[in-house]
């Protein structure tokens, strides 16, 4: 997990204007594999603890470390969104 924070950590600096990578669609696809990476790291080990921590087995557990997974993988993306400006997933009529 250190290989990815120590990998990913230069893009994920505290900006509140949106990066200037250019046109280069090299650096756009490092930023999302390493974001979307960090965001899947650090939703699992919250969601195992937190899980974990309240005692759930079975199908119970599962359902609710399904469902917390899912409002953590996606508040960490647009955690990162808003500090970075970066867009991860772009829909039709929003326009950058």
């Amino acid at each position: 997990m250190s290989v990815v924070i120590i990998i990913c950590q230069p893009f994920f600096t505290a900006r509140y204007k949106p990066l200037n990578m250019g046109n280069s669609a090299t650096w756009r696809w490092v930023f999302l594999i390493c974001g979307i990476l960090a965001s899947v790291i650090i939703s699992n080990r919250l969601t195992a603890i937190l899980i974990a921590g309240t005692g759930l087995t079975g199908s119970a557990g599962f359902l609710a470390g399904f469902i917390l997974y899912a409002i953590l993988f996606f508040g960490i993306l647009a955690l990162i969104e808003k500090v970075t400006g970066f867009r991860f997933f772009r829909f039709s009529g929003q326009q950058d």
